[in-house]
């Protein structure tokens, strides 16, 4: 980064393919970036002559190169940046942060200009009910989990305990949600609802509904998110989650059977027996998608790799079909 940093400031020209000709060499070869040789060989792959690189070699160990590349870092922190990819948009007198490799579509709507590349991306797997008409080779089926017990049994933490990525991620789900005419709007006590009341309850109906009428786990899943993330509105209390399988066109009688089922010891132990088969699949954390392919079985994490999906069932992504989208507000 010291090299890169000396061939920016002296021959910007360069940066860009010296960027990737580093890239490369870590993750496409196997090769060294840490010796001088090996900056050589990546900067002759990008262009520079011999006695430009010997330049640059001598004055990436100047003390200004390396408060310059401190300068960048510092900046990048003072954007809102906790990792790499970020991209600094620059639009109208306001500078918008954007992170990772999968957000190009939401880059091309900041500066007024349309992303026709592979990606585009979406918001949750509400999208993905969309293309069951289309991929003809897909047979989705939605399986409710516990957050919490993926947490515990992969190690992970919720992007809470991580305030800037947190602050970052919210702003990133109400672009998406624009982007993919999804109604997304943050709950007025977002603590209480994702620390305090969770999701269980809810998620012991969705399990007994599953068991008992599968024919109503997708819009019932879509309910539920529109009630927290669209409404705020809770969905912990019996009438809240009767009100969501009402919107979900259950009839009044299953939905207090299954309100009695969500009680029972059986329901709880499917639930615990999806929770624990993401886990033994390498499931972290949610959206999580497992795909079942030629006797094998991949695991997808995100909601921004249906372009990944796409290619593994051998089908197109064309984006996000708004068109399509059966929410219901």
């Amino acid at each position: 980064m010291l090299f890169v940093t000396a061939v920016d400031m002296d021959y910007p020209e360069y940066t860009e393919e010296l960027s990737r000709q580093f890239w490369m060499r870590v993750w496409s070869r196997d090769e060294g970036i840490t010796e001088d040789e090996h900056f050589t060989q990546a900067a002759k792959k990008a262009g520079m002559k011999d006695d430009i690189i010997k330049k640059a070699l001598k004055r990436s160990k100047d003390k200004d190169v390396a408060d310059r590349l401190q300068a960048f870092a510092d900046e990048a922190r003072a954007n809102g940046a906790f990792g790499a990819p970020t991209m600094i948009v620059h639009v109208n007198g306001e500078k918008e942060m954007l992170f990772g490799s999968d957000r190009f579509n939401i880059l091309a709507e900041m500066l007024g200009e349309k992303f026709d590349g592979p990606q585009n991306q979406l918001s949750k797997n509400k999208i993905l009910t969309r293309y069951k008409s289309k991929w003809k080779n897909m047979d989705l089926k939605l399986k409710p989990l516990s957050q919490d017990a993926v947490l515990q049994g992969s190690g992970n933490q919720l992007p809470g305990n991580v305030p800037i990525k947190m602050q970052y991620i919210l702003q990133d789900l109400a672009r998406l949600g624009q982007h993919n005419e999804v109604p997304f709007k943050i709950p007025s006590d977002l603590k209480d609802v994702m620390f305090v009341k969770g999701s269980r309850p809810a998620m012991l109906f969705l399990t007994a509904v599953d068991m008992n009428h599968p024919e109503y786990t997708e819009e019932l899943s879509r309910q539920l998110w529109l009630r927290v993330w669209s409404r705020d509105e809770g969905i912990t209390t019996d009438d809240d989650i009767s009100e969501a399988a009402t919107k979900a066109g259950i009839k009044k009688e299953m939905i207090v059977k299954c309100l009695n089922s969500a009680k029972e010891q059986y329901v709880s132990d499917q639930f615990k027996a999806y929770t624990d088969e993401a886990l033994s699949l390498g499931t972290f954390g949610t959206p999580t998608i497992v795909i079942h392919n030629n006797g094998k079985k991949e695991l997808i994490f995100g909601s921004d790799r249906f372009d990944l999906v796409a290619n593994l069932i051998g089908e197109i992504y064309e984006g996000p079909l708004n068109e399509l989208s059966k929410i219901k507000q």
